[in-house]
């Protein structure tokens, strides 16, 4: 795997113009600000405590995560089967626009680590997240 480090450039690239400097090869320039603007992290109040939205446009569908103290919920982007290998407890929905969708939305699927905290398919969004406080 090839490192990246990402360093604020002088005032010639522009603003919000980052060099980014790939340690096996040349230089590329990026704006950051674009792919910022396309990202929204979002507290998401729910009774047994708070969690963390990210909501990631993509080019039809966002990409959407809600962490939660003990696992996430994750939308149709997202593997299941990876979550499982690397030992997460994690639950997924799908067909999801928003954070608001994915509360409401039946879980699909769910690693053994989120069926452990009992959250099965066929439970709202919302039900997983509360276990996984």
């Amino acid at each position: 795997m090839k490192l990246c480090q990402l360093a604020k450039s002088g005032g010639s690239l522009g603003p919000g113009t980052q060099q980014l400097a790939n340690t096996a090869g040349p230089k590329k320039l990026i704006r950051l600000e674009a792919y910022l603007e396309s990202m929204l992290v979002e507290q998401i109040q729910l009774e047994k405590g708070c969690a963390i939205g990210l909501h990631f446009e993509m080019q039809e569908y966002p990409l959407l995560v809600i962490r939660a103290e003990k696992g996430f919920l994750m939308c149709g982007y997202l593997n299941i089967n990876a979550a499982e290998t690397l030992g997460d407890s994690a639950a997924r929905v799908k067909g999801v626009r928003n954070f608001e969708d994915m509360l409401n939305a039946q879980v699909v699927e769910a690693t053994q680590l989120a069926r452990n905290l009992g959250i099965e398919p066929g439970m709202t969004g919302k039900e997983a997240l509360e276990r996984m406080f």
